[in-house]
Order: structure tokens, then sequence, then C-alpha cells
């Protein structure tokens, strides 16, 4: 799920690079939307922040080949045409650390609003859910 939001989300920003217009709304709502519910959905404290690196991973390997093998071709002279696209890429792996912390909130949100096990009753979700 987490590789499939980051590759919609690179498509989205591939159409706004290439068309302009509003093509990154769409991108930023995937992202936000796809780290909320990794971290609703992730069972253990410890692997919630793996979820955002995987979502931004192939908009992180997008923007970055761009940079490298595109910008040579298109610099003139002076060597500044991309500058933009490296800015791009650098508030790109920025923009990393508040999905984090999304991650984190989602999943913090999850766990108070699960009703609390009474003292001595140690029944898992599973049992609570499958009839006897």
């Amino acid at each position: 799920m987490d590789l499939l939001a980051g590759a919609s989300a690179a498509a989205f920003v591939i159409a706004w690079l290439s068309a302009g217009g509003v093509w990154a709304i769409p991108a930023i709502c995937i992202v936000l939307v796809a780290a909320g519910a990794a971290g609703w959905m992730e069972p253990s404290r410890g692997s919630v922040w793996v979820h955002p690196f995987v979502i931004m991973s192939p908009v992180l390997v997008m923007l970055l080949c761009d940079a490298l093998i595109l910008c040579p071709a298109m610099a003139g002279p002076r060597g500044f045409e991309c500058v933009w696209l490296f800015i791009l890429l650098v508030a790109a792996a920025l923009f990393t650390l508040p999905l984090v912390g999304l991650s984190f909130v989602a999943f913090l949100i999850r766990r108070w609003a699960r009703p609390p096990i009474a003292a001595g009753n140690s029944v898992s979700d599973a049992q609570c859910i499958s009839p006897r």
C-alpha cells in the first residue's frame, strides 16, 4: 500500500512538473492520507516511522533521477537552470519528517481510542472478534 501511494504521488508530481497547474495538490493529499492510514493500521510502535520513508521513496528517487540525468542535459553556460529541481528535492525530503509525525499521531490516536482492558483480563483483539 505504501509503495502504491508513493508511486501515485510520484505520477502526480511528474504531471505537475511537465504540465504545471494544480497537480501537486493531489500528490500531497495522497501522501498525507497514506501516512495517516499506515500509522493507524500499524500494530507496533517500532515500525511506525518506516511507512513515511517508504511512501516518499518513489518521489525522492524520481526527483533525484530528474536532477542528475536531465539537469546536465539542460544546463546552460551558467548551470543555474535546474536549481529549482534540487530545491524541490530537498523540500520533498524534508516533507518526510512531518509525515513521520503524522504517522505517529495517527498511531497514538488509535491507541488512545481503543477501550481499556480490565485489570487481570488479557483478552486479545482476535478473541473479542471471533465467537467461541
